[in-house]
């Protein structure tokens, strides 16, 4: 299990391992993928470890901006550590957009014969960042009509690829809610594979 924490001055490393060596002790958190890799203000480790995603021994990192390091998308092959990892950094046209504002948080991977897509929800700006692998292009698609989202999957039924945003809501109760909402048509998942031109 990876689990994620946001940088502060105190907080050295933003993503970490849970290892459990028995019953009997405590589990451990460890830095992944090494310590000296969360060196802060090295644009070349992780910076600020956000949303996490795992497909296919593959492990998905958002690495939000932090100081003068632009936002990247990492990819650790977690079967062959001699492959080590690749990254992305987010293309200007992303970057952009009050960079430092974005809060990721959520993210869903969708894998087809040829392509992994990986879909990140930007909860600030109210849009998912769609990121393909194998042609390394990015696109944008803001989220007309939903406000408050807060998380993101993808679902395939019938052969058909299903978006879907978590929406928090408050009832009468002040208990809070999901709410399913379906996001295809500007991202082009109604057809079979999904396209990124």
């Amino acid at each position: 299990m990876f689990i994620s924490f946001p940088r502060t001055s105190t907080v050295p490393v933003t993503l970490t391992k849970l290892f459990i060596k028995s019953k009997k002790r405590f589990p451990e958190l460890l830095a992944f993928p090494a310590l000296d890799f969360h060196e802060e203000g090295n644009c070349a480790g992780i910076q600020n470890a956000d949303a996490l995603a795992k497909i296919d021994g593959r492990l998905f990192v958002v690495d939000k901006k932090w100081k003068w390091c632009p936002s990247k998308i990492w990819i650790f092959d977690l079967y062959d550590r001699k492959l080590g990892s690749e990254v992305h950094e987010f293309p200007r046209f992303i970057n952009y957009i009050k960079t430092v504002n974005m809060d990721f948080g959520s993210m869903a991977l969708y894998e087809n014969r040829i392509d992994i897509y990986a879909f990140i929800l930007d909860r600030y700006n109210q849009a998912v960042v769609v990121f393909s692998m194998l042609k390394k292009k990015w696109k944008i698609v803001r989220l007309r009509g939903f406000n408050s989202v807060s998380g993101i999957a993808v679902s395939i039924a019938h052969g058909q690829i299903g978006l879907f945003v978590f929406r928090l809501e408050r009832n009468d109760s002040s208990f809070l809610m999901a709410r399913l909402q379906t996001f295809q048509r500007s991202t082009g998942l109604s057809r079979r594979k999904p396209t990124i031109d």
